[in-house]
């Protein structure tokens, strides 16, 4: 007679036993695939109101043909005041390129600094958000071509958020003197490449690059 324990052996060597199935490791979101289409992300009214900027971290399982079939929220910051809610609306409607299927971290950062919560482009006041410390790493902003014919100095006010290991999350000009010289468009190129003290605030900081030819 075959006892249960051989029968059970046999049964999982056969195959006729449900193998349990491995959970998927999210890669980090620095290899996420860019989306072709990342519309849709509203603004909360109670983070509004109070001037807040938050950021959302989800973990996303992208299809082969690049549509989004699944996702959850592994971190909010600040929680309560509806970050990850509209996140999570939107991001369900996103498009990511095809051929990237796989289970990603997808960062989300919502900002009253960014122009697609701006879109009249009106400079925000800076009063009250905090000085960055000084980086650890740095790269020097890139003279617009423009500017330096004219001999024009400028300054750049930028509102950077940070990872956890000092690096920048996001990076929005705040206000810009004088505008029409793309003064804004290479202080944030270049601080996006700048690196702060590990655990320095993830609430927005703000930084002052200053263009003298």
């Amino acid at each position: 007679m075959i006892s249960c324990r051989a029968l059970a052996a046999l049964a999982f060597m056969s195959g006729l036993l449900p193998v349990a199935a491995e959970t998927a490791v999210p890669q980090d979101f620095r290899d996420a695939p860019a989306p072709l289409y990342s519309g849709g992300l509203r603004y909360p009214d109670g983070a509004r109101i109070r001037d807040l900027a938050g950021v959302v971290t989800l973990v996303v399982t992208i299809a082969p043909e690049g549509r989004v079939t699944d996702l959850s929220v592994e971190a909010e910051d600040p929680p309560g005041y509806g970050f990850a809610i509209e996140a999570r609306k939107a991001v369900r409607k996103w498009v990511y390129p095809g051929g990237r299927a796989g289970t990603y971290r997808q960062r989300v950062v919502f900002s009253l600094y960014d122009p697609q919560h701006n879109p009249d482009g009106v400079e925000k006041s800076v009063s009250g958000i905090p000085e960055a410390p000084a980086p650890l790493e740095r790269v020097d902003p890139v003279y617009p071509e423009k500017a330096l014919a004219a001999g024009v100095s400028g300054q750049v006010d930028i509102v950077v958020q940070l990872r956890a290991d000092g690096t920048v999350a996001r990076a929005d000009v705040a206000q810009e003197t004088p505008k029409d010289y793309e003064f804004g468009r290479a202080a944030v190129r270049a601080v996006d490449d700048w690196r702060f003290p590990p655990g320095t605030s993830t609430d927005p900081l703000i930084v002052r690059v200053t263009f003298k030819p």
